[in-house]
């Protein structure tokens, strides 16, 4: 599954198929076993993000119930559950599993990789994929799954190896996760990276406290990249002639192309909300499943992208007003972070927001990718990165 993680058969989100029941039933089985854990012993971890996380998941719940939407409540029950039940333990990925996971993928993808068949390769000039925007030098580590993906991976790899490792191996790692993630393609992550890597340079050193100088950072960083997205519309007018750039920021090797695909996720979320508009004034609870009913969205043969490529606003969309509880549990989190001088866990935790604002699809229970980043938000031995 990992392996041929996005490859070709059954889809594993279509809730069929034995790629389906490859990542459903150890989902179960964890959420059983764990649960069971805990009726043993009677107690439950009472965290501020649990007790968050509860509340989202009672009023989603009886919403779903309200409106006999099984699909909304599945999805709510099978993304909180786990997640109250990693809070619960406070579970981790260790960092050897992380580097050997990616050396594992990498090494797969060199060994299945079959020209003119695999999507996504790993040298510049294997994509078959996005030809036409001049993206011929993306590369990923898994053949069919988009490098938005592989970049966030790189991205978790690289941080890491930069807290957690002191020998001399975090060198080959910061390397390789490097090209993956310079030859991505994926705006939001060369954003993540730069941020999150300034943040680390600039504070690791000093230590992690719970100050309002800490707070500010993860709200400059959502403020930056909203405004990126914003002003998307006014690149072209830079008239820069780079054909890489142009490529990476516009999707379109030429100069003069325009940025609809920059600023794609501000059309999804104009579509979002003239569903909002035509549900009426119940909308404040949330469209749930109905939100992927659009026309518009390609899988339903539209143009538009998918709702969850703009994850935020999807979730907000979806869930209506019980997502403040999202929103508190997730403040919660960063103050754990903070007062537990977690600076690892709090860049993680930047990372995981900045992502939900920009490419987000990935943020769910079934992606390896988004399970790792999960792993990390306890990590206890935090190192800070040597300077030799």
């Amino acid at each position: 599954m990992f392996v041929n993680y996005g490859g070709g058969g059954d889809n594993p989100y279509s809730g069929s198929g034995v790629r389906w029941l490859l990542i459903t039933i150890p989902l179960l089985a964890f959420i059983a076993i764990s649960s069971a854990l805990i009726l043993f012993r009677m107690r439950i971890n009472a965290s501020a993000p649990n007790k968050f996380l509860i509340c989202y998941l009672f009023f989603c719940s009886v919403v779903a119930f309200l409106n006999a939407d099984i699909k909304h409540f599945a999805e709510v029950f099978r993304w909180v559950i786990p997640l109250i039940l990693v809070i619960h333990f406070r579970l981790t990925v260790s960092l050897k599993f992380i580097n050997f996971l990616y050396c594992f993928a990498i090494f797969a993808v060199v060994i299945t990789y079959v020209p003119n068949v695999s999507e996504f390769g790993y040298l510049p000039g294997q994509t078959i994929l996005n030809l036409h925007q001049g993206m011929w030098w993306r590369v990923s580590i898994w053949n069919y799954v988009t490098p938005p993906y592989s970049a966030a991976f790189s991205v978790i790899v690289f941080f890491a190896n930069y807290f957690l490792n002191k020998g001399k191996s975090r060198y080959f790692f910061y390397l390789i996760s490097l090209y993956f993630l310079m030859l991505s393609g994926s705006r939001t992550s060369y954003f993540i990276f730069i941020y999150c890597f300034i943040v680390a340079e600039l504070f690791s050193k000093k230590g992690l406290v719970y100050n309002m100088k800490f707070i500010m950072i993860p709200m400059l960083g959502a403020g930056l990249l909203f405004i990126l997205q914003v002003s998307a519309d006014l690149i072209p007018f830079l008239g820069i002639k780079n054909e890489i750039f142009n490529s990476v920021v516009l999707r379109n090797a030429e100069a003069g192309g325009d940025a609809t695909n920059l600023s794609s996720r501000l059309i999804i979320i104009v579509e979002q909300i003239s569903m909002v508009l035509d549900k009426g004034a119940i909308s404040i609870l949330g469209l749930g499943s109905s939100i992927y009913a659009s026309p518009n969205w390609t899988s339903n043969g539209g143009f538009m992208g998918q709702t969850t490529d703009s994850y935020l606003t999807h979730l907000l969309f979806r869930d209506g007003i019980a997502v403040i509880f999202l929103v508190f549990s997730f403040i919660a989190l960063f103050k754990n972070a903070m007062q537990e001088r977690n600076f690892f866990a709090f860049i993680v935790l930047n990372a995981l927001l900045f992502y939900t604002i920009g490419y987000g699809a990935w943020l769910n229970m079934t992606s390896p990718v988004f399970l790792l980043y999960v792993g990390c938000l306890f990590k206890r031995k935090i190192i800070n990165p040597s300077p030799n």
